[in-house]
């Protein structure tokens, strides 16, 4: 009977140190999945540097009770996977997304996204987001332009003078 509790403990800290840990933690119903389809999930998070792991819906809850979050209580019911990752979350979301629309087995019911809450939409929205190096580019290209136009219209009124003091020279010349 020890050994039982001291293992459902374990199982509690392993989750709750994966939701305080991950930048997103989603949870999906995989009831109809067979298990070639699951093992090819879990090698191609793998890939994405997450994982996916079932635990039972009662120690998830316990978990999420004892490090005060209970946004997730209510999809905790039926065949749950948790998926979670450490790394980025856009990417593995993007992954997820397209994975879900393939795999029509797996069903997403809600998530943490930088422990904020998420619903499906949300997940959709996050999903149709560009990749994280786009996203810094686009950033450094708003901070880029201001300067390059302060620099531009600096150097107008000098480049103007340049060109005039050209042509004055060119006029002397053909005037010689």
């Amino acid at each position: 009977m020890k050994a039982i509790i001291e293992a459902k403990q374990s199982n509690i800290d392993e989750i709750k140190g994966k939701l305080n840990n991950s930048n997103l933690i989603l949870l999906c119903n995989y009831c109809g999945a067979d298990v070639s389809l699951l093992n090819s999930l879990r090698k191609e998070l793998r890939k994405n540097n997450a994982e996916i792991k079932v635990y039972k819906n009662t120690l998830t809850k316990r978990a999420l009770n004892e490090i005060q979050n209970n946004s997730l209580d209510q999809y905790l019911n039926g065949p749950t996977a948790l998926i979670n990752t450490e790394n980025d979350p856009l990417q593995l979301i993007k992954f997820l997304h397209k994975f879900l629309n393939e795999n029509e087995v797996f069903k997403f019911k809600a998530g943490l996204f930088t422990n904020e809450f998420i619903t499906e939409q949300q997940f959709k929205e996050l999903a149709k987001l560009p990749p994280k190096e786009e996203l810094l580019a686009k950033v450094v290209g708003l901070i880029k332009s201001p300067i390059t136009n302060f620099v531009t219209n600096l150097s107008s009124p000098l480049r103007g003078f340049v060109y005039v003091l050209n042509s004055i020279k060119v006029k002397k010349e053909e005037e010689n």
